[in-house]
């Protein structure tokens, strides 16, 4: 009798936290339309990261390596005509790859109309807490949130070049305004 007390109070435990985590989860908050989005998208992604994942990963970091030495390189506050035209020739050979995995991601989602759209940008803003006193990497950030989940769900193996491109963006920041 003991060991099933013991087997029904562990029961219960597991159930219970297994239902919290579950809400716990941002992609459990928002409006069913932007889940189905956010599905759609991140189904597309994997399967476009599926095909081009190892050259993303490859270019990303050193994309993620160039940046970082850019300070040790130049005066990135008052660069020359040709310093920003050399820079910029280097950011495009490494960025060619972001741009071809956003095309195929875009190919592979279903569209969507305008007021979908924004009411699904507000959706996120607001399960997501975003507010205009967060700078850019602050939202972009918490933006990720529930494609991460997402990705977790449905292809792991390609959590990297994401977070790699999270990580990229962030490099980014230095940049002058012209190059970002």
């Amino acid at each position: 009798m003991q060991n099933f007390n013991f087997l029904l109070f562990f029961l219960i435990f597991f159930t219970i936290l297994l239902v919290s985590s579950c809400k716990n989860r941002v992609i459990d908050q928002l409006r069913p339309e932007t889940v189905t989005f956010l599905s759609n998208q991140e189904k597309a992604r994997c399967a476009c990261l599926d095909t081009y994942g190892k050259e993303f990963l490859k270019k990303t970091n050193n994309g993620i390596s160039y940046i970082n030495s850019l300070e040790a390189t130049y005066n990135l506050d008052s660069l020359s005509l040709s310093e920003l035209y050399e820079i910029k020739l280097q950011l495009v050979s490494f960025m060619s790859i972001v741009k071809t995995v956003s095309n195929c991601v875009a190919q592979k989602t279903p569209p969507i109309d305008q007021f979908t759209g924004m009411l699904m940008q507000e959706d996120l803003k607001v399960v997501l807490e975003i507010d205009s006193t967060m700078s850019e990497q602050e939202q972009l950030e918490r933006m990720n949130v529930p494609s991460l989940e997402l990705l977790d769900e449905y292809c792991p193996q390609h959590k990297e070049a994401v977070l790699k491109l999270q990580e990229l963006i962030h490099a980014a920041q230095i940049l002058p305004p012209g190059l970002q």
